[in-house]
């Protein structure tokens, strides 16, 4: 079973019309080879050890389940144009905070994120959590479960969070969401349109207009109705 229909899949799926999400791709060939793929976000185990380390983070940062949020603001060093922005990511953070819809910023990231993880706790203050390099990936899932909304760029964290059901919107900059959105009904991708949208540029880009234009004005108004959802109001 592939995905081409190249040497060696004899079983592969229909060509699908382009741009396609991989998940997409790699459902329609196993269902080819009579598979059925009926999840629709990943499904990963959680080892207890990890449940028991995010229980231990929360309580020691005073954590209370529903009244925390989860920023993703890094990506991998070398798509740094995926990244939203620490003073993007704090201005949203703090309008959550002045309407009373969480307590607490948790952020969330690996050591090449060290500098955009701290800088946004210093702009919030000290009711922002940086667990920047402090976290194994899988006690991510445990957090998020727990957490009020995610906030994230597109990056690799951000597909983990997604097999939880918590409300999660991801700042999409050059990368195209119809590819690269996490899975689930939960997941709102934001995405400017620009004559330069989709460029995948890595270095080439002198103006990261495609972030610059997401505002985090424009992130909370579509925020807003997706918590609203959550708590039925």
């Amino acid at each position: 079973i592939g995905n081409l229909p190249v040497f060696p899949y004899n079983v592969r799926p229909p060509v699908l019309a382009r741009p396609v999400h991989a998940a997409t791709l790699m459902r329609s060939a196993i269902q080819a080879g009579g598979i059925p793929a009926r999840q629709s976000r990943p499904t990963l185990h959680v080892p207890q050890r990890h449940r028991d380390q995010a229980r231990t983070l929360a309580a020691q940062h005073g954590l209370l389940k529903g009244r925390y949020a989860v920023l993703l603001p890094g990506c991998q060093a070398a798509g740094y144009l995926k990244r939203w922005g620490a003073e993007r990511y704090a201005a949203l953070a703090i309008a959550l905070k002045q309407r009373g819809l969480i307590d607490h910023a948790v952020i969330v990231g690996a050591k090449d994120e060290m500098e955009e993880c701290t800088a946004i706790a210093a702009i919030c203050g000290d009711w922002a959590t940086n667990l920047c390099g402090q976290t194994h990936l899988l006690d991510l899932i445990p957090l998020c479960e727990d957490a009020r909304l995610i906030v994230a760029n597109d990056t690799g964290t951000a597909h983990m969070a997604s097999s939880t059901e918590t409300p999660m919107l991801v700042l999409c900059g050059p990368t195209d969401p119809n590819r690269i959105k996490p899975l689930g009904s939960n997941v709102l991708a934001l995405q400017a349109e620009l004559p330069c949208m989709n460029c995948y540029c890595k270095h080439a880009c002198d103006h990261h207009t495609c972030m610059k234009v997401l505002t985090p004005e424009i992130a909370l108004q579509h925020l807003l109705p997706m918590l609203a959802d959550q708590t039925g109001g």
